[in-house]
């Protein structure tokens, strides 16, 4: 009988213990928040090569946000379900500060350290060039920026280019502004760099392909901050459309002196750009009348995606930066691929995306896989080109051309360089 007692109490005991660890396992849960991270069955890594800092940040920074966001919001709704398993994604940065080294490395310890099979990569051209001597002989899935034509190419099949860049993005700009602006002398003022020279060569092409004479052309220090002399001899030329630099630093600084001096024409932009930055720099009047492709968020020609973004961006971040939907596209097209593909394997998912002729993404919806003539590649998404200006400060959106009406002007250019008949 004593022995019976002793086992009782000892059993009693025992189960109070496990009582008692089941309710704090309980409670626990109950009290950690709900981070989409709750039992993952795996983890899947995607790289983000950025500019954190230095004048590249005004575009580096809102593609990171864009990435942070789009991976929690998928965490937040139970992770990415592929082939029967539930990913949790991760992103992982590093600052590429717009610089080529930083670029190598930042893309050497996303491989080899944190072993990262998809990269959203660098934007800068030369900073894509250092990134892809990892990336495409590791197999790396990666999305890249890059003005430049050598970012594409068959010798870089783990490279794709989600944002439209250069002839493809601005032929339906460029047929906009010689059309209803009537200007037909263009001048053409870069960074002396491998990205200003990239962008240069599109836009000259470009200008020539709808008519329009190259008048000035030159190229200045990336560092530089007195462009009166360049400026001077622009202004001789009488250009009646101009184009300025690759950084919002540079374009502000360019507005800003060039309208001190007297320039009274247009001047234009290839791409989204940080508006903000440039007021800052040049101020309201000067930027007024800036003619810029940035996506409407807001007024009648936004659409619901381009508002939806806006709205969440806002919540998370606490205001608005306006390359991010645009530049929410480097992660987009990689989770898009990987849905797609149904698979985690970067070259299963290359070869989907080239087996694709439209994809569906976050911000920009129906954009169209091209750019085998160009660069003998179809790895360059054709998307729609929305055409505004600055006035009064704010963007006002004027017109939102269609991928595919784009694409027609895009062919023109072609057919001018040759390169199609």
């Amino acid at each position: 009988m004593k022995n019976f007692c002793r086992l009782f109490r000892a059993e009693r005991g025992r189960c109070k213990i496990g009582f008692l660890f089941v309710l704090m396992v309980t409670l626990i849960a109950f009290l950690i928040p709900d981070t989409g991270w709750a039992n993952p069955s795996e983890i899947l890594k995607v790289g983000v090569i950025t500019t954190l800092t230095g004048g590249g940040a005004s575009y580096g920074l809102p593609r990171l946000k864009a990435a942070q966001m789009l991976a929690e919001e998928i965490n937040k709704q139970g992770g990415l379900k592929i082939g029967g398993k539930t990913y949790t994604i991760q992103t992982i940065e590093y600052d590429d500060k717009w610089m080529p080294d930083a670029s190598r490395a930042a893309a050497e310890r996303l491989v080899y350290k944190d072993k990262v099979k998809f990269i959203v990569g660098a934007f800068g051209a030369t900073a894509c060039f250092a990134a892809q001597e990892v990336t495409e002989p590791n197999k790396i899935l990666a999305t890249y920026g890059g003005w430049d034509n050598k970012v594409l190419g068959p010798n870089k099949p783990y490279s794709f280019r989600p944002n439209p860049v250069g002839t493809n993005f601005n032929a339906g700009l460029v047929s906009y502004l010689v059309d209803t602006l009537k200007v037909r002398r263009l001048a053409l003022v870069f960074p002396d760099e491998a990205g200003g020279h990239g962008v240069s060569r599109s836009q000259k092409t470009l200008g020539q392909s709808f008519g329009m004479e190259i008048v000035f052309e030159k190229f200045f220090p990336p560092d530089e901050k007195d462009h009166s002399a360049i400026l001077t001899a622009m202004i001789a030329a009488k250009p009646d459309l101009a184009y300025f630099g690759t950084t919002a630093g540079h374009v502000g600084l360019l507005i800003k002196q060039s309208r001190e001096l007297g320039y009274k024409g247009h001047i234009y932009y290839g791409s989204v750009i940080d508006t903000k930055t440039l007021i800052e720099i040049a101020g309201v009047k000067s930027v007024e009348g800036f003619h810029v492709p940035a996506y409407p968020t807001t007024g009648p020609l936004a659409t619901d995606r381009l508002k939806s973004f806006r709205k969440r961006y806002e919540a998370r971040w606490g205001g608005w930066d306006d390359p991010a939907a645009e530049h929410s596209q480097w992660f987009s097209v990689i989770i898009e691929g990987i849905k797609a593909a149904g698979s985690v394997d970067p070259t299963k998912v290359k070869q989907t995306l080239e087996s694709m002729d439209y994809i569906t993404t976050e911000t920009l919806g129906r954009c169209k896989w091209g750019g085998k003539e160009e660069f003998g590649i179809r790895h360059q998404l054709l998307c729609p080109v929305p055409i505004a200006k600055v006035h009064n400060g704010q963007i006002e959106c004027l017109a939102l051309i269609s991928a595919e009406e784009n694409e027609k002007a895009y062919m023109k250019v072609l057919k001018f360089q040759g390169i199609i008949k």
